[in-house]
């Protein structure tokens, strides 16, 4: 194909700008989802949970378990969940990040389910606390003894939607809605 000197930069400049506004649309979505602030949120985040400058450096490999579980409660708060689901968030956390976590949670919007034996951190954090000990135990006894811990999970979302479950002789659980 014989292109002269026009053609090559009219097909140049159809491509630089293709590519610039690939390009802007690209700088768009980071403004539009807040990449600039990415990092300095993170940093905020692990502070918070105890981790100094050098540590927030540090990859996660060289950490013990419980400063593990510190950035996997970090990524979870990052990422912003519509349902975050807390199973004891204060066993791996000194005073001071607990103090932290429990004013953080304060200030969620989206909805926080919490599994706590910390009755203070839930009277600080929680605005409606249900307790399934003794009308979930002989629920959960039945799956456990079944082996049924797949369907937990299923009854962990489907009493966030208020519905009440119970096993039926098949094994098979059945909802009811309660509301």
């Amino acid at each position: 194909m014989d292109l002269n000197y026009e053609q090559v930069e009219i097909h140049l400049l159809i491509w630089r700008r293709d590519v610039t506004d690939r390009l802007n649309a690209v700088y768009e979505e980071l403004r539009a989802i807040g990449a600039d602030q990415a990092e300095p949120k993170a940093r905020r985040l692990l502070a918070g949970l105890g981790f100094n400058r050098e540590m927030q450096d540090r990859a996660t490999n060289k950490f013990s378990g419980g400063w593990r579980m510190r950035v996997s409660l970090a990524r979870a708060l990052f990422i912003e969940p519509t349902l975050l689901m807390l199973d004891e968030p204060t066993n791996h956390l000194d005073l001071n990040a607990v103090i932290w976590l429990d004013n953080y949670l304060q200030n969620w919007k989206k909805t926080l389910l919490i599994v706590s034996h910390d009755q203070s951190f839930l009277d600080n954090v929680c605005t409606d606390i249900v307790h399934l000990d003794q009308v979930f135990k002989p629920l959960l006894m039945e799956m456990k003894a079944r082996n049924l811990s797949r369907m937990f999970f299923l009854v962990q979302a489907v009493v966030l939607q208020g519905q009440l479950f119970h096993v039926q002789e098949d094994g098979c659980a059945e909802a009811q809605r309660t509301a």
